[in-house]
């Protein structure tokens, strides 16, 4: 399992995201994954220039998976 707490804390530079959506991507298949966020989901998608693959990104990662928000 692996926690990945504060994650888009800050907008995500249009040179990173390609290597955050690869990494996300592996991990999601090869292990359970915890994100953690101040961010609602749909707030992602606004935060990067590349708002396809953002848009992919979420798809992703929400897809067979529990969303659980804390108030």
């Amino acid at each position: 399992m692996i926690i990945i707490d504060d994650v888009m804390y800050a907008n995500i530079t249009p040179e990173d995201l390609p290597i955050f959506y690869r990494a996300i991507s592996f991990l999601n298949e090869a292990r359970s994954l915890i994100l953690i966020t101040n961010r609602e989901l749909s707030g992602w998608i606004s935060a990067a220039e590349d708002t396809h693959l953002m848009q992919t990104l979420v798809d992703r990662i929400t897809a067979n998976s529990q969303i659980i928000r804390l108030s």
